[in-house]
């Protein structure tokens, strides 16, 4: 800047004064870059801390919506059961089958307005295998039968005996 301005033929003392008063914006600027320069640095340690809390966020949301998604389904399950009732299923494998089944048929658009009985009806009406058969207890006469056609003993030592007369049990 200086040979510029001695290139323009100025007096020494005003080529001082330029240089001075250029050397305190030259200051100035200098400061506000570095001022600006640390903001920056502010900033981008701001945006680096928000997009890591904005990362937990999208972390704990997936949680939460998993864990929500979680309630539903073991709210659906419950209901579901609360539907079958006092039936038993022949085993867990059925009985699970059976939820599935009701659950995938609660998405279906075609079931629409379908309760979970109507469902289970469906899924469920005329096929066996699915629920376990009570078995009804003999019921009582009252009286004893004094058959003495019929062993005393029942089932393998009955027949043991039958064809083992002489072998004492």
């Amino acid at each position: 800047m200086r040979e510029f301005l001695k290139g323009l033929d100025l007096d020494k003392e005003l080529i001082d004064t330029i240089m001075v008063e250029h050397g305190k914006e030259i200051t100035g600027l200098k400061e506000q870059v570095e001022e600006y320069k640390t903001k920056v640095s502010d900033y981008e340690s701001k945006i680096n801390d928000l997009s890591s809390k904005a990362d937990d966020n999208s972390k704990t949301l997936e949680e939460l919506n998993a864990l929500k998604k979680q309630v539903a389904d073991r709210n659906l399950s419950d209901k579901i059961l609360e539907a079958i009732g006092d039936k038993k299923f022949v085993n867990d494998y059925t009985k699970n089958a059976v939820i599935s089944e009701i659950k995938k048929s609660l998405d279906d658009d075609n079931n629409k307005g379908k309760s979970i009985n109507d469902l289970l009806n469906n899924f469920t009406e005329g096929k066996d295998g699915i629920f376990a058969k009570e078995e009804a207890e003999p019921k009582a006469t009252g009286t004893p039968s004094n058959n003495s056609s019929i062993p005393k003993e029942d089932g393998v030592l009955a027949i043991l005996k039958a064809k083992h007369p002489d072998i004492e049990f």
